[in-house]
């Protein structure tokens, strides 16, 4: 993959894939409130807009009224996904049909090896609003 391009993306056409930790949410929004600063992405597929990557950041910008929040876009052609439960198998077209009818996850199914790292990013959440 070649450069990554960070865009902001409307947090109301996102859709999540899986479940996540009420917990580890909390503490991310103690982190984004404290610094008052988004520092890293998140991952979207970007022909259906599925959330691959940063479900709890994803769910405190709905908590907190966000309106855009940093992503990015992949084609979900490039991306290996696998499964963390032995007892949930799923392809990728599995992954789209259920989130496209909310039908998500439990949280830490869905494994999605990124061939690229995320760069850090520093956003004002007023930027966000």
């Amino acid at each position: 993959m070649g450069s990554i391009d960070v865009c902001l993306v409307e947090v109301s056409k996102l859709l999540p894939i899986e479940d996540h930790s009420k917990k580890r949410s909390l503490n991310i929004e103690k982190k984004i409130k404290t610094e008052k600063v988004w520092s890293k992405p998140i991952v979207v597929e970007k022909n259906h807009m599925l959330v691959l990557d940063g479900h709890h950041r994803f769910s405190f910008a709905k908590r907190e009224g966000l309106k855009k929040i940093p992503a990015v876009l992949v084609d979900y052609s490039d991306i290996d996904i696998r499964s963390l439960r032995k007892e949930i198998s799923f392809t990728k077209d599995d992954v789209v049909k259920n989130a496209l009818q909310e039908k998500i996850y439990p949280y830490k199914t869905v494994k999605h090896d990124l061939n690229f790292r995320l760069p850090e990013i520093h956003f004002r959440l007023e930027e966000l609003l």
